[in-house]
């Protein structure tokens, strides 16, 4: 790590020097010799680095306290050097400044002489003290080198290109999971036969993989996790990182997370998920999410690395995996023997691969790129495993360390090398030697860079981006004189050298959207945690223990004694709201060296005006403090700021007006504040590299949209909020968005900033105006002329009538959304995009028709596919849509959406009749919900007489929906008949062989007040597993049209696992014999009064939850002897007295819930109950003795 810290002084030590005499500017004077002196000696020391560092590896502690020495002097030097190089730029801004003020008045003269004789006079002062903190660094330095003739270490000439030039990257790494797994074919098949097949043990089960650390658990449970058989199998994928210590809540709350990762943000569901309390009380409210989240659904979780062998844990995880549809499985991965008994039945065992795979595994890592592979390699290369003991990470690593340099010279360096007998122990055990030699290959900057990792946490998601701009605040990214790279490209190759050499491992359980995350292995993490444990120039605390209010407000002033020298300080929480309020001044006089500060939220409500004393602070983060109402004005002097993130500090409203002065702003983040507009000033973030939004305003301080031309580096993802306020396109066109060409995604929001209020609503529109206005927009959207290789784009609130004909040429584009976009009444041509993806159309008030202008009439006459790649569509919130069209004999393409996987269709009251979904090939996940026109579902909806069938003539067989997995029908008040005959009558010959939703899985029908009768084929629900009746007040039959149930024998719902029935008050009739159901829920039925005769023939029930109504009999419960877990609800009723005598002989129940307290005046002798281990009651659990 010191050798490319000198390196880097050396370099900058010659530059500031440079940097002063192009400028001009004179700031230190009178050392000119002992800086000449400081550059040799530092020259000197960087010849004995490579050794001393190599000496300190191998546990040398007077070497690594000598070198500790040498650090602090170093960071101490490229403080004053940062100093030098920032007054530097502060007297160009002056210099600039002052020639913009020329012509300013007498009072404005006054006033810039005034500040001129107090920036002179700082100026002196900081000249002083820099000469003389140079002149003690020479000291300090030269007795250090004096100290090094003491340890004989061995010279190497080098120079500071040299230190500065990266191990060769060959290529980027690519996120594939099996390129790092080798030998465990036979293990992921055993696994994969356990979790997609039918167990021995019971329904949902739990199955562990054990074995030591580093032997492949984890890899082996990602390629797992990603298999195409499993994604296809399991309905949600869900992947916790557990560790230790245990805690059954934190885990259950980040399954909810991961769960509804790609639902639609709700700001009050997150506030309440992250304030219940860790504690037991939270249990009940967070079962009741997991059961929302995932209850209905057939899951895969995986907890990673598990600790905990309580088995109070392990009865809350089971309980929850008993929610789950049938087939749901949680995997595993633990260290310990005793975890795995815990867990469950089924465990499997990884063991150290053998030496043909461990060979197999080092040379697939080491001969990557290589053209051949000389037989001398190949022999090393098997040596070379050997010493690797059959450890996959230890392979990973040695053959990452190999592919550097294919060469024989440097194979047998490694195989020889002395690091191999050297073992370390460090807190929790052995450190392997492959970490110790791969970590000495490392390039001087990545070794920074990887150490600089030891602030993280034990399994903290690494999201690549965000470290790299750590990196940079920390100086690490700085390219060699030969070089003019960005520093964020030299930060892309050194992270993915560091992929590539497994010291980062891809981490495939996070599922968030189009992120990519990574994390260290276990061991990588405590050998990182062993290169820097007496490293103290990091500051990580966990500011839930100060979230007390008697102890908030010395919170900060118990770091002081922590935080001098500090370069960085990083808050973490477990997400419990903090309250710090304002930072206090005297904490910044001890942060003077900090370069991060991570305070995302912690309830900081203000910034003192001593902030800007942090001159070398480059990094900020003070995301989600939401009551941060404004910055001081002295924050516009932290010029050397880099990257801010102000996201969610919700109460934010104006930034300071000479923000501008941030010349080195590299990355902004103001998401959901309530800006209003930018300051003018912003064309001087010349390095802008990403801009979260970009505010068009209409105040005289706010910049103008020219202003953005100036951001020519612009990437990522930008949103140009207030379009609605230009007053032309002219204005839009200055933006030259098009130019933009690193842009991936761009949302234009058309907001006008206008507040209506409740009499103008009441007003009739002046259509005089709005017409004005709607080719206003109009002409604003063709303006700016989003580039060629846009992938997402985003239109909202916006006025135009029609969309400009450059969004149809946009043939990168991935995604599109078109939302509250009132006077459109028809959609631009997009089906000929060719790699959209998803689409989302919703609020468009005046839409009443999607048919063929969609595809683009004429340009599809010799198109063979409309929407060639499209797999996610939603049209939701359209009140006046009325027709949907997806065949028309005006379009000529043999195939429309042949991909599409999901489809929802929300919220569009008047559509008449559902579009001909039933012959989408690849359809899986379909909701239809809330068409209140809707009054029957009529043939076409499932492909009956649509052209493509015509097209076909007749066939011997025919499948609707073939791929359909999860159905959700429902909100339709005029929705009378649900009847699959209509297939029959709909023009079919004879003998032809219909197949209908024959994968079926997932069946939701609610809220049809008017629904009597529903009608199925057969084949529609052989597949079923889940079905949900809710709110059909009125429904009276549920029945097969072709097949009648004669005897007891026939089942026409053989499949089905979880059964509810809710509010159905007139069913009367339900198929009887469900030989698989495992889960029954009756709710508000009041034509149900015996369980037993209802559904009679169910031997498989282990869960049942009942709502207790007059004339329910609750005496034949007895009869379901699986019976494991049983909950009441509902009325005190009589029966409930039967309840212990009833219960006595379900031996197997081990839940017993009653909802309400009351309902427990009527039961009888409760100690009959001391069989079942929990009871609850209102919420609460019980003792059946007491």
């Amino acid at each position: 790590m010191a050798d490319a810290l000198v390196s880097f002084l050396i370099k900058e030590l010659v530059s500031v020097i440079k940097q002063e005499i192009e400028q001009e500017v004179r700031l230190v004077v009178g050392v000119e010799e002992e800086v000449k002196e400081l550059k040799s000696t530092l020259e000197t020391l960087q010849t004995v680095l490579k050794d001393a560092e190599h000496k300190q590896l191998m546990g040398k502690r007077k070497t690594r306290k000598w070198l500790n020495k040498l650090k602090i002097a170093a960071f101490e030097m490229e403080d004053v050097l940062d100093e030098w190089r920032t007054e530097i730029q502060r007297s160009q801004l002056e210099t600039m400044a002052q020639a913009g003020d020329a012509d300013g008045t007498r009072k404005e003269q006054v006033s810039s002489s005034l500040y001129s004789r107090i920036t002179a006079s700082k100026r002196t002062a900081l000249r002083n003290d820099i000469a003389s903190r140079i002149k003690d660094i020479l000291e300090t330095m030269d007795i250090i080198k004096t100290k090094s003739y003491d340890f004989k270490f061995i010279t190497t000439k080098t120079s500071v290109e040299d230190s500065f030039t990266q191990d060769p990257v060959h290529s980027s790494p690519t996120i594939n999971v099996e390129h790092d797994i080798c030998g465990r074919d036979y293990d992921q098949q055993i696994i994969l036969n356990e979790l997609l097949g039918a167990t021995k043990y019971q329904e949902n089960e739990i199955i562990s993989i054990t074995g030591i650390a580093g032997i492949g658990k984890t890899t082996l449970a990602q390629l797992i996790f990603n298999h195409e058989k499993v994604r296809a199998h399991f309905q949600t994928h869900i992947w916790v990182s557990v560790s230790d210590p245990f805690d059954v809540v934190m885990v259950k709350k980040a399954i909810i997370r991961e769960a509804s990762i790609n639902k639609p943000f709700d700001p009050q569901r997150w506030l309440a998920l992250n304030t219940i309390p860790t504690d037991a009380l939270a249990l009940h409210a967070l079962n009741t999410e997991l059961v929302e989240s995932i209850g209905d659904k057939k899951f895969l979780i995986v907890l990673d690395d598990v600790w905990t062998d309580d088995p109070d844990d392990w009865n809350h995880l089971k309980l929850f995996l008993a929610d789950g549809a049938k087939g749901s499985r949680v995997l595993v991965t633990t260290q310990s023997e005793s975890v795995a008994s815990m867990a469950g039945p089924w465990e499997h065992q990884l063991n150290a691969l053998s030496s043909h795979d461990s060979v197999s595994l080092l040379s697939r890592r080491a001969f990557r790129g290589a053209k051949k592979e000389c037989e001398i390699l190949k022999e090393l290369s098997f040596e070379i495993s050997l010493k690797c003991h059959g450890l996959p990470l230890a392979l990973s690593l040695i053959g990452g360390y190999l592919n550097q340099k294919i060469s024989e010279d440097h194979w047998r360096h490694i195989l020889e090398s002395e690091i191999w007998e050297f073992y370390v122990f460090h807190q929790q055990g052995l450190l392997n030697p492959a970490f110790l030699l791969s970590y000495d290959g490392l390039s001087a900057p990545l070794k920074n860079c990887f150490a600089y990792c030891a602030l993280f946490q034990k399994d903290h998601k690494i999201a690549k981006h965000s470290l790299i701009r750590l990196w940079m605040a920390q100086g690490f990214l700085n390219s060699t004189n030969n070089e003019t790279k960005e520093p964020e490209l030299v930060g892309e190759e050194y992270f993915d050298e560091l992929v590539d050499r497994s010291f980062f491992q891809y981490y495939s359980g996070v599922n968030d959207g189009d992120k990519v995350y990574y994390k260290m292995h276990d061991l990588t993490h405590q050998f990182v945690e062993f290169l820097t444990f007496d490293y103290h120039y990091t500051c990580c605390f966990d500011h839930s223990v100060y979230n007390e209010p008697d102890v908030c407000p010395s919170s900060f002033h118990g770091l002081i004694d922590l935080c001098d020298n500090i370069r960085t300080i990083r808050s973490t929480s477990n997400g419990a709201p903090q309250s710090f309020g304002s930072l206090p001044s005297d904490l910044i006089h001890h942060l003077r060296c900090v370069r991060v500060m991570e305070l995302e939220d912690m309830g900081i409500t203000r910034l003192p005006a001593e902030i800007d004393q942090l001159i070398h602070l480059r990094y900020l983060n003070l995301s989600q403090n939401e009551n941060l109402d404004e910055l001081p004005d002295s924050f516009c002097n932290l010029i050397n700021l880099q990257t801010l993130n102000l996201s969610f500090c919700a109460s934010l409203e104006k930034l300071p007006k000479e923000i501008g002065r941030l010349i080195n702003l590299r990355n902004l983040d103001i998401e959901a504040t309530s800006l209003e507009y930018l300051p003018k000033g912003i064309q001087g973030w010349k390095s802008l590299q990403t801009l979260s939004s970009f505010i068009v305003s209409c105040a005289n301080e706010g910049c103008s949209m020219d202003e953005l031309s100036y951001l020519n580096h612009l990437q990522g993802c930008i949103k140009i909020d207030g379009l609605g306020r230009l007053k032309s396109a002219t204005e839009a066109g200055g933006s030259e968005l098009h130019k933009k060409n690193q842009l991936s995604q761009v949302w234009l929001e058309f907001d006008t900033g206008e507040e209506i209020s409740s009499e103008d609503e009441l007003q009739e529109p002046d259509q005089q105006n709005s017409e004005a206005q709607g080719s206003l927009m109009e002409s604003v959207l063709e303006a700016l002329q989003p580039h060629q290789n846009l992938e997402v784009l985003t239109i909202t609130n916006y006025l135009g009538f029609s969309f400009p004909s450059s969004i149809s040429n946009v043939k990168a584009l991935r995604s599109l959304v078109i939302s509250s976009c009132p006077n459109c009444t028809e959609l631009p041509v997009i089906g000929q995009l060719p790699f959209l993806e998803a689409l989302k159309i919703s609020y468009l008030q005046n839409l009443e028709h999607i048919g063929v202008e969609i595809y683009g009439d004429n340009r599809c006459a010799t198109a063979a596919v409309a929407f060639p790649k499209l797999t996610v569509l939603n049209i939701e919130s359209n009140p006046n849509l009325k027709v949907w069209e997806i065949m028309n004999p005006q379009v000529h393409v043999t195939e429309i959406m042949p991909y599409v996987t999901s489809i929802t269709l929300m919220e569009n009251r008047n559509i008449i009749a559902l579009p001909a979904l039933g012959t989408l090939p690849s359809l899986e996940y379909l909701t239809v919900w809330n068409l209140h026109k809707l009054t029957s579902i009529n043939p076409e909806f499932y492909g009956i007489g649509c052209d493509t069938l015509s097209r076909g003539g007749r066939a011997s067989s025919l499948k609707l929906f073939p791929r359909l997995l999860h159905l959700e029908i429902g909100e339709m008040p005029e929705l009378e008949v649900m009847d699959m005959g209509v297939i029959l009558g709909g023009g079919i010959g004879k003998g032809t062989d219909i197949s209908v939703m024959p994968c079926l899985q997932l069946l939701r029908i609610g809220c049809c007040p008017k629904l009597k009768t529903m009608t199925f084929l057969s084949t529609a629900l052989s597949s079923i597993l889940n079905l949900s009746l809710h709110d059909l007040p009125n429904l009276e039959e549920f029945k097969f049209l072709d097949k009648e149930e004669e005897d007891s024998t026939l089942s026409l719902l053989p499949c089905l696992f979880d059964l509810e029935l809710l509010n159905c008050d007139n069913l009367k009739s339900f198929p009887r014999h469900l030989p698989s159901l495992s889960r029954l829920s009756i709710q508000s039925c009041s034509s149900i009064h015996d369980l037993h005769l209802y559904i009679p023939i169910s031997p498989n029930l282990t869960k049942l939850s009942l709502h207790i109504q007059p004339h329910f009999s609750l005496e034949n419960i007895a009869h379901f002897k699986e019976l494991e877990s049983l909950c009441f609800s509902g009325l005190v009723h009589e029966s409930l007295r039967f309840i212990p005598e009833t219960l006595k002989t379900l031996r197997k129940l081990q839940f017993l819930t009653f909802e309400n307290e009351d309902m427990c005046t009527e039961v009888g002798d409760w100690s009959i109950l001391s069989h079942i281990p929990y009871i609850c009651i209102g919420g609460e659990m019980i003792d059946p003795y007491q």
